[in-house]
C-alpha cells in the first residue's frame, strides 16, 4: 500500500481514536457522577438507619415512618449501586475501545513508515540506475 493511502488511513484511524478518547472522558465523568450519587445515599441510609435506632421514646407512628424511609433510603442506596457497576462497565468497554484504536493508530503509522523506507530506497536504486545508465553512454562515448 502506498504511504499517501496509509497517511489517509491514518489520518481516518486517528479522527476514531480521538472520538474514542472523548467517549472515555465521557464515561469516566459518569462513574464520578454515579460515584458521588452512590455516596450520598450512602449517607442518607446510614442517617436513617440511625434515626431507626434511636433510642428513647417515640410513638408507633413515627418509628413505622423512620423504618419506611430507611427502607426507601436502602432500595436508593441498592439503585445507586446498581447504577455504578453499569458505569463502571461502560467506561472499561470504552477504555478497551480506546487501546484497540491506539494500536489499530500506531499499527498503520508503522506500516506507512516502512513504507516510506520501502520508497525511498526503491527511488535511491533508481537514482543510481540512471547514474549507472548515464556512466556507461559517457564511457561508450569515449570509446573505453
Amino acid at each position: 500500500m502506498s504511504p499517501k493511502a496509509l497517511s489517509r488511513m491514518l489520518a481516518v484511524k486517528e479522527r476514531i481514536r480521538q472520538h474514542m478518547r472523548a467517549e472515555l472522558a465521557e464515561a469516566n465523568a459518569g462513574v464520578e457522577t454515579a460515584e458521588r450519587h452512590a455516596s450520598e445515599r450512602e449517607n442518607v441510609r446510614t442517617h436513617a438507619a440511625h434515626a431507626v435506632g434511636r433510642r428513647g421514646e417515640v410513638e408507633g407512628s413515627e418509628l413505622q415512618h423512620r423504618a419506611e424511609l430507611f427502607a426507601l433510603a436502602r432500595r436508593d442506596c441498592a439503585e445507586a449501586a446498581k447504577v455504578l457497576v453499569e458505569r463502571n462497565t461502560e467506561r472499561d468497554v470504552r477504555k478497551e475501545a480506546v487501546v484497540d484504536a491506539t494500536r489499530d493508530t500506531r499499527m498503520i503509522e508503522t506500516l506507512r513508515q516502512r513504507s516510506l523506507v520501502v520508497e525511498s530506497k526503491a527511488q535511491s536504486t533508481r537514482e543510481q540506475t540512471e547514474l549507472d545508465e548515464i556512466s556507461g553512454h559517457t564511457q561508450t562515448r569515449r570509446g573505453t
